[in-house]
């Protein structure tokens, strides 16, 4: 009976799109895994252990998780809890090593990177139960978006800050610029506006932060951080965004130089 049956060509064409998606999906988480790997083993010298080395072991489980969902160990059923905490757990790497360099607890005192280790690990950790959320439970499919522009700026960020050879320089400026380009034509095209807003404005607000934060002080940009974030969405309300970002901004202000006695820079250097 069953040899005249024919498995449908639709059937078949949604089986080729899950698994072409794996594959796209998980090359992408593995891609970052291995940066990030790479630059944590750079920043100790070439060693496996040392400073961050909660990021490598962090990097290293992603990189698994990636070639599980490549090889179609595991199933996404819920795209949009997997892959945002697949991004929260991406922001607490980079977070970590950030931080490498800095101090941490110095007795019962707090260290400059007590906090923002302390925070990278919940961030992590809540990324992990969001992931998992997101293989366990069903929902529908993931709307796609253009993450062209905001992958270019990110790689370019790290290429700025972790090396100093002027050919990675160049390449680093050539892929900004490329970035500001796809960004541009991305938003100013009308069916392609919705899915390029979003990434572009959510990652250029995270690198204004990691840029300004030293120069411009926690002020600064703390509020122009939460501005930009807010421009992700097209119903985003400006004065309510002002408003939010200047209380956000005054809180942040009192818990981290206050609160926490933490070496934060308030104001610009150029006020001191």
């Amino acid at each position: 009976m069953s040899e005249g049956v024919k498995t449908s060509p639709n059937v078949m064409h949604a089986r080729s799109a899950s698994r072409d998606h794996a594959i796209f999906a998980g090359s992408i988480i593995l891609g970052f895994a291995v940066i990030t790997l790479a630059v944590s083993i750079y920043h100790s010298g070439g060693a496996f252990f040392g400073p961050a080395l909660e990021s490598r072991v962090v990097s290293v489980v992603l990189g698994a998780l990636a070639v599980a969902v490549m090889l179609r160990k595991v199933t996404i059923r819920n795209e949009q809890d997997f892959y945002g905490g697949i991004a929260l757990v991406g922001l607490a790497i980079v977070a970590l090593l950030a931080t490498a360099d800095l101090q941490g607890m110095r007795g019962f005192a707090f260290g400059p990177a007590t906090a923002p280790r302390l925070f990278a690990g919940l961030l992590a950790a809540l990324g992990a139960v969001v992931a998992v959320t997101g293989l366990l439970t069903e929902a529908p499919p993931l709307e796609r978006y253009d993450l062209r522009a905001p992958t270019l700026w990110s790689l370019a960020y790290f290429i700025f800050h972790y090396s100093a050879a002027l050919a990675w320089q160049i390449v680093a400026v050539v892929m900004v610029v490329l970035g500001v380009v796809l960004a541009v034509i991305g938003l100013r095209d009308p069916e392609r506006r919705r899915t390029t807003r979003g990434p572009i404005f959510l990652v250029l607000s995270v690198l204004v932060f990691a840029e300004t934060i030293r120069p411009m002080g926690l002020v600064v940009s703390t509020f122009l951080t939460i501005v930009i974030a807010a421009a992700a969405t097209p119903e985003v309300r400006w004065r309510e965004t002002v408003i939010w970002a200047a209380a956000l901004t005054a809180f942040c202000s009192l818990l981290f130089p206050y609160a926490l006695a933490l070496p934060f820079m308030l104001w610009p250097k150029f006020w001191y």
